[in-house]
């Protein structure tokens, strides 16, 4: 009966939560009573208009040094670039790279993101696997995890042609560059870039998008899909 009621420290989960944030903490607050965690991570944005930038983050040190004070965990800030999708996405998936192998779960609370930064968020929890949630203060809405399934649909020659330009970083210049990335011949690639009667090409399924250059030249890069899609096979 003891050994049920005082589990080792080896049976306690360690829990890193990750948190938004814009111009209120009382959802932040609320998630920490709700789900108790070893570490907290605030994800906030200033937006141009944002007059206040002084104050805001004197008012985020001041509760980072009450949580660390009176709860005595870890607290990181990080400013993201923007609250636009491939930033908050870049962001998320640098949390999780670093702290997977680290913590048993890693939660993400969507209560105080202004708007966008809250979908994009969420979009981002799906594609990773974690667990999001938004409270009113009283009790927690937990969203469903959602398992991306979309990579049935890909044939091993587009996945080598997507994986190809996920190494260019910026994107291929030619479809003469993808010749030598992957070792298929150009009309190969045209087909499964821009697709034929009977099936869809990269670009229909919305993974990559081109660009016409000087001298013929098709630049070709990966969509925000795209990276969404890759990255999802990372995590499987």
């Amino acid at each position: 009966m003891l050994e049920e009621m005082f589990k080792t420290r080896a049976e306690v989960k360690r829990v890193l939560q990750v948190a938004l944030y814009h111009d209120k903490l009382d959802g932040i607050k609320a998630g920490l009573r709700m789900f108790p965690s070893n570490r907290l991570i605030l994800l906030y944005h200033l937006a141009p208009q944002d007059v206040s930038r002084r104050e805001l983050e004197e008012r985020v040190q001041t509760y980072v040094d009450q949580v660390e004070e009176v709860l005595g965990i870890g607290v990181e800030v990080i400013q993201l670039k923007s609250n636009l999708f491939e930033d908050v996405f870049d962001t998320v998936k640098e949390i999780v790279k670093k702290y997977r192998s680290e913590y048993d779960d890693i939660i993400l609370n969507l209560t105080e993101g202004d708007k966008i930064l809250t979908c994009n968020a969420l979009s981002s929890a799906f594609v990773f696997g974690l667990r999001a949630f938004w409270t009113d203060g009283v009790k927690p809405y937990v969203f469903p995890i959602i398992k991306l399934g979309y990579h049935r649909a890909i044939s091993d020659a587009k996945l080598d042609i997507l994986k190809a330009i996920q190494r260019s970083r910026d994107g291929v210049q030619s479809l003469e560059d993808l010749v030598m990335a992957t070792g298929y011949d150009k009309a190969q690639i045209s087909h499964h870039v821009n697709g034929g009667p009977q099936s869809r090409g990269l670009v229909e399924l919305g993974l990559v998008e081109t660009e016409r250059l000087e001298r013929g030249r098709l630049a070709i890069r990966l969509t925000a899909l795209g990276k969404i899609f890759l990255t999802s096979l990372e995590e499987e």
